[in-house]
Order: structure tokens, then sequence, then C-alpha cells
């Protein structure tokens, strides 16, 4: 991805004294500041954001109308908007017992026995990090993306965290808007439009009740271990103050993200529920009206990759880690990739993997610019679940946790000479 260079404003850039500055300078500067402040404040008023009514209700129908059976009810399932996230046939019964199984297995079979609820704020280790997922399906219904949330459903069900559904669009082009490429690109902007809500939702709580982190995953993604819970993946917390997150020179990373070959890649990445957090999205979002004359290839992909590199605000609490954690690619060759994954060795030797490339004992699988998603999504997705627990059968090819921990542990000790600024 080519990174473009430009101009940066630092922080602060008011002097003490603003006679100093030179009085057109010093016009500018505050017609600048103004603009920001109106450019915000439309995209609030003129946006319809339906993610503040976020619901376990169905599409905005009430309890009382929702089948007994309907996973809406579930307590941990929150719908933005109306629109058809899940399969018709989805049923809450089925989803929790696959779950309860899957979770029996995981705590008689993995490593990550000690980490799976005890009861709902506790692990045998202790608290839990409050830790909530992130996603979006909307448009024709297409049986393959809401498989696939499924999958995620069934891991929130296993470890008792909450997942958000995005299931209409709220940003998009007028009705009537001529059918020009940048106005079918408007959509792509409620990833972070829902990642700002939620952030604003959960900071308006009481510290003890608002959420910790936020997994964003895109609606290509499958989870692969039903095991292994989000927090494994989540840097040590070194203090006890629960203000610490934002006090000054802390040094704690707020944004895990992952890069590929094309540089930074926003399919997946975890974000700590913090004031920077707030900041950062603001700026993505509206990033395109503040600077509309850069090139976003890859939208707020892009725009979120530059403000990193450029302001050193956000690029002291974002926070690099391996692709293999939790954003590895399915191997680009289709349905066949499937194949491998649920065969032998040789078979996936066949596919002359990378590094970045999925396999059994990985987190998740991400299905980006794949030309044959539809196929090949639905192949994992059968493999997934003929495969079951990989924990449970000793067909692990490949566990993070060693890497994890090796990582955090360089990085606790980096840390300990380091004094980071706080925006």
């Amino acid at each position: 991805m080519p990174r473009l260079l430009l101009e940066h404003h630092p922080p602060n850039q008011i002097p003490l004294s603003a006679v100093a500055m030179p009085r057109p300078s010093l016009i500018r500067h505050v017609a600048c500041k103004l603009l920001a402040v109106l450019i915000l404040l439309f995209i609030l008023t003129h946006i319809r954001w339906p993610f503040n009514r976020a619901s376990t209700h169905s599409h905005g129908a009430s309890r009382s109308t929702v089948a007994s059976d309907s996973p809406v009810s579930l307590h941990n399932l929150h719908f933005h908007g109306q629109g058809p996230c899940l399969p018709p046939s989805a049923s809450r019964s089925a989803l929790l017992n696959k779950a309860s199984s899957i979770r029996e297995s995981c705590r008689a079979s993995s490593p990550f026995s000690a980490l799976l609820p005890a009861s709902d704020a506790t692990t045998d280790r202790g608290p839990r990090p409050r830790v909530a997922t992130l996603t979006t399906q909307w448009g024709d219904p297409k049986a393959y993306y809401q498989k696939a949330i499924q999958t995620h459903l069934v891991h929130a069900l296993v470890h008792e965290t909450n997942l958000h559904l995005l299931c209409a669009p709220t940003i998009q082009a007028p009705k009537g808007a001529p059918d020009t490429l940048a106005n079918r690109l408007e959509i792509y902007w409620n990833k972070p439009a829902l990642v700002l809500s939620v952030l604003l939702s959960e900071m308006a709580k009481p510290k003890p009740e608002r959420l910790d982190w936020i997994l964003w995953a895109d609606a290509d993604t499958i989870i692969l271990d039903h095991c292994r819970p989000i927090s494994t993946f989540l840097p040590p917390e070194l203090h006890d103050d629960d203000d610490d997150a934002e006090a000054e020179n802390d040094g704690l990373p707020h944004l895990l993200y992952t890069n590929d070959m094309l540089g930074l890649n926003n399919g997946v990445f975890l974000l700590r529920v913090s004031t920077w957090s707030v900041n950062l999205f603001t700026a993505v979002l509206g990033f395109r009206f503040l600077r509309p004359t850069v090139d976003l290839d890859y939208l707020d992909q892009t725009a979120m990759e530059i403000l990193i590199a450029e302001d050193p605000r956000f690029r002291a609490r974002a926070l690099e880690v391996p692709q293999t954690w939790f954003n590895a690619y399915a191997d680009p060759s289709g349905p066949s990739s499937a194949r491998g994954y649920a065969g032998d060795g040789e078979a996936q030797q066949a596919l002359k993997l990378r590094d970045y490339h999925a396999r059994r004992g990985d987190f998740l699988a991400h299905f980006p610019g794949d030309p044959e998603r539809e196929a090949s999504m639905t192949a994992w997705l059968d493999a997934v679940d003929r495969l079951g627990n990989v924990w449970a059968s000793g067909r692990v090819q490949r566990d993070a946790s060693d890497d994890v921990e090796l990582f955090w542990n360089r990085w606790a000790g980096r840390r300990s000479n380091t004094r980071v600024p706080v925006s």
C-alpha cells in the first residue's frame, strides 16, 4: 500500500501568546479549527445513527413478538439497525447447546480451561476482561456471511462475551444519487461509525460497567478456534488503578493491529475502550471531510494508516502485532484451501502455505480479496464444523500462545525504559 506523506499538524498549535503569530496565520488556524468542529457536527447531526438503539430485539420487534427459540433473545447479542444479520433458520436453543458442548470440550481438552467462564464475571484465574466483538452484515442476505457471523456468536456464547452486529448501513449515498464509485463506497464508512458509536456508548458508563476491549472482525472472517479467549492476545495490565490506562506516561497500547504485504490491514484489530480510541475513530470518520484531497485507496483503512503514521499521539498507542495471532489469511487457492486446512500435512504442503496463512490452531481465518469468497468461505465453514475442537483431536498445527507470551515479555522490558505521552 503506498504511503502518503502529508502535512502533519502537531497538537497545541495555538501558542501561549497569540500575538506572536502573524495575524493571517492566526485567522487561518482558527478557521481550520472551526471548520473541523462544523464538519464533526454535520456528521453527528446529518447521518442517521441507529447504532445507539442497539438491543437484543429483532429488527425493531418487541421481545414479546420474538419467537421463543430465536437467537434474537440471547442476552449477549446486540443488533444495530434493521436487517437480516442471521439466517431465519438460526435457533437459539441450537446455538446455546452448541456453545455449551464446545465449552465443555474446551474445558476438558484445551490449554485455555482455566480461562473459560466459571461465572458471569470470573474465570478460575480471576476477573475476566470485558470484551465484545463488532462486525457487520447488510444488504441481500448471503448465507456464507450469516454462517460466518454465527461462528463469532458461538464464540461469544462460549466465553460469555458480547457480539454487536450492524445489520443495516447507516452511512450511504442518498436515494437517487448517481451510481458512481464514490457513492457505492460510502457504505464502507459504517465500520468506523459503528466502532465510534459503541465506544461513545461504553465511555458514558461507569468504569466498572464498561467494556475493556473491542475486537473488530470483518464479515469475511471465520472463527477457527472457539476455545481460545480473545483476552489471550491482550497486553498484561501492570497497574491496579482503574484510570491508569488514561494516565500520562502509562505506555499501554490502545490499538493492536496487523500488517500484510500492502501495509496496515484493519479487517481485524483489537481496540481498548478509552478516550484515545474515541479520538482516533473520530479522526478516521472525519478524515475524508477534513482532508478531501487525499487519495484513500482503501478508504477507512488508509485513513487509519495515515493517522497512525503521521500523528505521534496516535502512533504512540498503536502497536503492531504478528499477523498470525488473530488475522491469519486463508490460502488464496480458493475452496481447495479448506481441504488443506482439514487434511493432513501433505495436503497443506501441496498448498505451499506461507506463515501468515491460516492453519489448525489459529484463532480465525480472514478472506480479504478472495475472488471465490463464497465458495471458499462455504468450504471452510464446512471444514471447521467437521473438525470440531482440534485440541481434543490433537491436530493442532500452530499454537500462538508461546509467541504471544514472548512478545509481551519483550514489550514489558522495553516499556520499563519508555515514557509515552498521551493525547
